[in-house]
């Protein structure tokens, strides 16, 4: 197990909040940006946001266990869509509570590898529903689903690291460029 703990900042936020745009945003001199793992892999499965799948749950934390030795080894600090946190919540709020748990005794035992910081990124109901990708499903309950998976995000980031001082909350009302600002002024104060 490795001593020295890796700086990694992780986006958070619902589909359509702006977290691979605001990722690709960022100097790519200073940051290598990671995809998030369940939106390449639900373009290659049926699987609905909304449903519980615990095939798909299972692969998705599987290779996100995979990558974080890429991670660890990035000499740039990575920027990482949703990570570890991001699909525990997802999972719990599909109701895939047996791998959920499976997977967060796993991250308990890996987390303090990391030092990291989130990036979590908020819109307004409104917002939401102008930008959702989801089709065929009621927006309303879809907006419930990742209202609750932003709660249990939270919840997780207290439970695994005490706190939310760790956290950055951006609305996405402001443009590109100061969000990037806040991000590049937050983590200069930030030890």
């Amino acid at each position: 197990m490795r001593t020295d703990k890796k700086k990694i900042l992780v986006l958070l936020g619902s589909h359509g909040a702006g977290k691979t745009t605001l990722g690709l945003a960022l100097p790519k001199g200073q940051f290598s940006y990671y995809e998030e793992l369940g939106r390449r892999l639900r373009s290659s499965v049926n699987c609905s946001v909304l449903c519980s799948c615990y095939l798909f749950d299972q692969e998705v934390m599987r290779q996100e266990l995979e990558r974080d030795e890429i991670l660890h080894s990035d000499i740039r600090l990575p920027i990482v869509e949703t990570w570890h946190i991001g699909n525990i919540a997802f999972a719990l709020a599909r109701k895939s509570v047996a791998i959920a748990d499976q997977y967060l005794a796993v991250v308990r035992e890996r987390i303090h590898a990391f030092c990291p910081s989130f990036i979590f990124l908020r819109i307004s109901d409104l917002e939401f529903f102008k930008r959702a990708s989801e089709r065929r499903v009621d927006l309303t309950e879809v907006l419930s689903f990742y209202r609750a998976v932003e709660q249990r995000s939270l919840r997780l980031i207290r439970q695994l690291l005490g706190d939310e001082s760790c956290v950055l909350f951006l609305e996405n009302n402001s443009d590109l460029k100061t969000s990037v600002n806040h991000i590049m002024e937050w983590r200069r104060l930030r030890p």
